[in-house]
């Protein structure tokens, strides 16, 4: 499961490996080369690209593109837990000005419900095992949280993601199955 899959360079690379690759991307600039890359590089019937991002409910927010890092995309919204500070200074602005950004509107979706039905997917298979990629600049904690809540006890993933946030309250390594 590749969240925040960009122009899909993890899935696109790593994406043989495994039985289903899901990329979600909502960034409308790129999704149509997440879609290449992977009819490129990929087994289309084991694939499923979603044009929308996760987070704690299904709403219309803003992304802001950085016009010098279209992967450096972030959503603006509550669940976001990156300042301002962070947000800027990763794409090397000195602060967030609106003409340093692409502003687009793009589609959220409740992570716990999407993420829930895929992992019943999983699960139906007895697919226990397998990656979990985050790279959603800011919203880490929230889809976290909601993987928590919606993985079932048979399913043991790796989660790998992106942190920019030096305070990040994940301390040690979790067990996601005790996780609240």
């Amino acid at each position: 499961i590749d969240i925040g899959a960009n122009i899909g360079l993890t899935s696109c690379q790593n994406g043989k490996a495994f039985k289903s690759v899901f990329c979600f991307e909502p960034n409308p600039l790129i999704s149509s080369i997440l879609k290449a890359n992977a009819e490129i590089t990929l087994d289309m019937s084991k694939v499923s690209i979603f044009d929308f991002g996760l987070g704690s409910a299904d709403e219309s927010l803003e992304l802001m593109i950085p016009k010098n890092n279209w992967s450096g995309a972030f959503v603006v919204s509550p669940d976001n837990h990156y300042s301002d500070d962070i947000l800027a200074s990763k794409d090397r602005f000195s602060k967030i000005e609106p003409d340093n950004y692409l502003i687009k509107k793009v589609e959220i979706r409740s992570a716990k419900a999407v993420l829930s039905k895929i992992f019943k997917q999983f699960s139906d298979a007895d697919i226990t095992r397998g990656v979990i990629k985050i790279d959603i600049e800011g919203m880490e904690e929230v889809v976290l949280k909601e993987i928590a809540e919606s993985l079932p006890r048979n399913i043991h993933p790796i989660i790998i993601f992106e942190n920019w946030n030096p305070n990040l309250p994940i301390q040690k390594p979790v067990n996601l199955n005790t996780y609240t």
